[in-house]
């Protein structure tokens, strides 16, 4: 398998197929953040690491063995989409708000 391979053993295609390989994998799992209707803290967390890792790939990934041009676009369009939906759908805090802790102090001094 190329990925168990050395990155000092492995040669520039096999480096390059490889960074392709992992990427696809990673897209798999932000189709599933996609997907979700709702995410964890948990979740999150972990879906804004492959996010970060999917981003960083993509950068170094060689257009011309993921498919074309128009398959790199495509993954630059659901990188965007994943971090608007990680952005857009913050976890809900358990804690009260720093207005609601003001305002309930605001009552007990009365």
């Amino acid at each position: 398998m190329v990925g168990n391979l050395h990155p000092n053993l492995m040669s520039k295609a096999e480096s390059a197929l490889s960074k392709v390989q992992t990427l696809y994998v990673l897209q798999v799992q932000l189709w599933n953040v996609l997907d979700a209707k709702a995410l964890t803290p948990e979740q999150r967390l972990e879906a804004r690491k492959h996010l970060k890792e999917f981003g960083s790939l993509l950068r170094k990934a060689d257009w011309h063995i993921m498919g074309g041009e128009d398959v790199y676009t495509a993954l630059k369009q659901m990188e965007k989409e994943v971090a608007r939906k990680l952005k857009s759908r913050g976890a809900i805090s358990k804690k009260p708000s720093i207005r609601s802790r003001a305002m309930k102090a605001g009552k007990k001094r009365r």
